[in-house]
């Protein structure tokens, strides 16, 4: 059902784009808008993965204080994920540092989707809220050199396409 659901939201999203579309130059198309908008559709999965976590650690054993433990330091990771993603969105550069970032949390769902015990699915949960907050400015830094003057109409196109699908 939730891939029925990214599939009609992705199909909606490029008729937002096509020539003959009436919304047509609504949101500023181009490559770097396309990739971070497939990027928020995932991101709005992994925030349904993120409700289900609690779920998931409960069904391996994982306690009420776990779980808040386990919650908490997740968006401690997040932070200073945020915090050191900037630094190296700079450092290293945005596209490196994005893909970079998407391979990290790839491997973190990885190691959650593999884990036969609460810690490592923990370990793997607070790999994904780290490099998912980290490559955060690296987005940000490419969007506004591909859509500087459009920037308010993208960031309101990207934070649409995340919300339809994390609350969808």
């Amino acid at each position: 059902e939730a891939l029925r659901g990214t599939r009609l939201l992705l199909i909606k999203t490029l008729l937002l784009v096509r020539a003959d579309s009436p919304m047509r130059g609504l949101v500023p198309w181009n490559r770097v808008v396309a990739a971070l908008a497939v990027l928020q559709v995932t991101a709005g999965i992994i925030e349904v993965d993120v409700t289900l976590f609690g779920a998931f650690m409960r069904s391996m054993g994982a306690g009420s204080e776990v779980l808040g433990l386990v919650l908490g330091l997740g968006y401690g990771a997040a932070v200073l994920g945020s915090l050191a993603g900037g630094r190296l969105a700079d450092q290293v550069g945005p596209r490196s540092w994005l893909l970079l970032c998407l391979a990290l949390v790839s491997a973190g769902l990885a190691v959650q989707g593999a884990s036969a015990s609460w810690l490592v699915a923990a370990l793997g949960f607070l790999l994904v809220q780290g490099a998912q907050a980290a490559l955060r400015p690296a987005a940000l830094r490419l969007l506004a050199d591909a859509a500087w003057e459009q920037m308010g109409s993208v960031l309101g196109f990207l934070s649409s396409t995340y919300s339809a699908v994390a609350v969808g």
